[in-house]
């Protein structure tokens, strides 16, 4: 916005002149910190045109998703992010009183609000409840709440919101940042736009269709191209690009719907088609050879349950225990308690049966682990993302090496 129409839209909220100045303030302020990417986050700056400027993300997975929501988001005007600290105080677990400066995560001013937002994860959110139950709670609702937060900006006549990933639609983001990368020229970095004349003229010759006729709309560069210099004749005669065409705008209705229905690159469900009409039937023919004999249980349950005590509480623990020192001090405990105690092969067995992603991240640490992570085997809405394009996620292993130059000039 301009300043005339800045000033139009505090009037229509009915800001006062101190929410105002705060309100400028952030507009005319670079992010206060620069976002940091660790061990279990990827950080970056996405360019927004909406804005005209970078913003910065801490987390790929949560903030990055947000921005994208607010650039395609009408309702958004404007967004920054790392907006000026200012200062909260709240109670910890104890009940002793902490007061530090907090740096939300963006500064946003839509048509009917503006505040301050926060994105977590809920996983995250929930451990900092218990934590700093004062600072972060859940309403009746479940909608999550910072109390401390909500003060500061309620006395400016503003907001402030705790956001979480469940709020976030990971196929409409998807198909947002795929769309990004197709539809805009490689030498400029614009967006490609569909000529409104041809467009309607399209829909007036019953080529395609779709609810809204206004504006413009972007395409591929090449079908770009076709279209302005085509009949609809000739587009129907290319049989290939009018169907991409049919595709690309079948997609732009289903991309902006509120809950889309399917990824861009959605072909799996082909496969579990086929899989359902030759898989299932064979299957059900195999012999089930392995689950057959008496699979009771012969030791007794306290016997197993303290097993998978000692386990859990002695092996899969930072102090990297020996094997052979727990199982040792699993038989002293049972000879205390007077049980029988399981074999050693069992407690080997178990051991393997339990080397995972989990036992190696308690043992070794998240590093170590990395290697033992399960693998996806179907990319869905609840599995992690590994890219819907060529290079779309690009890994870069930076390696320091001890290079001595000499001066040309001096020796």
């Amino acid at each position: 916005m301009n300043l005339l129409e800045f000033q139009s839209w505090c009037l229509k909220l009915q800001l006062s002149p101190t929410s105002r100045d705060v309100i400028a303030t952030i507009r005319d302020s670079p992010p206060s910190r620069r976002v940091q990417g660790r061990a279990q986050n990827v950080s970056g700056a996405y360019p927004s045109r909406k804005m005209g400027l970078t913003i910065q993300f801490e987390s790929h997975t949560v903030e990055l998703g947000a921005i994208y929501q607010m650039e395609h988001d009408p309702q958004v005007l404007e967004y920054y992010d790392q907006p000026p600290p200012f200062k909260i105080s709240y109670q910890n677990q104890s009940g002793r009183k902490i007061t530090h400066y907090h740096t939300p995560d963006f500064f946003v001013l839509r048509c009917e609000s503006a505040g301050w937002e926060e994105w977590k994860t809920e996983k995250e959110l929930k451990q900092l409840a218990e934590k700093y139950p004062s600072r972060y709670q859940r309403s009746s609702t479940g909608e999550w709440r910072c109390p401390p937060g909500e003060a500061y900006a309620k006395a400016l006549g503003l907001k402030y919101s705790v956001r979480t990933d469940a709020q976030l639609n990971p196929i409409l983001i998807q198909n947002l940042s795929f769309e990004e990368t197709t539809t805009v020229l490689p030498e400029t970095g614009q967006p490609i736009q569909l000529p409104t004349e041809f467009f309607r003229r399209l829909l007036s010759e019953g080529i395609i269709s779709i609810p809204k006729a206004e504006g413009e709309l972007p395409l591929n560069q090449e079908v770009c191209r076709l279209m302005e210099t085509a009949s609809p004749a000739d587009l129907v005669k290319a049989n290939q690009r009018f169907h991409w065409v049919q595709a690309y705008l079948q997609r732009q209705r289903e991309m902006y719907q509120d809950v889309p229905e399917r990824t861009l690159r959605d072909w799996a469900k082909k496969f579990r088609w086929a899989e359902a009409q030759y898989g299932c039937g064979y299957v059900g023919l195999l012999p089930r050879t392995a689950k057959r004999g008496n699979r009771t249980p012969k030791a007794p349950s306290a016997s197993r349950e303290l097993l998978n005590t000692f386990i859990t509480e002695y092996y899969e623990t930072p102090r990297q225990a020996p094997a052979i020192s727990v199982y040792r001090a699993y038989q002293r405990a049972c000879e205390q308690q007077e049980i029988p105690n399981l074999g050693r092969s069992t407690f080997y067995e178990r051991l393997r049966k339990r080397r995972s992603y989990d036992q190696t991240k308690k043992r070794q640490g998240a590093k170590a682990a990395y290697a033992r992570q399960p693998w996806v085997w179907e990319l869905a809405k609840s599995t992690p993302v590994h890219g819907d394009r060529p290079l779309a996620i690009a890994h870069l292993d930076h390696t320091q090496l001890d290079i001595e130059l000499r001066s040309q000039a001096t020796g």
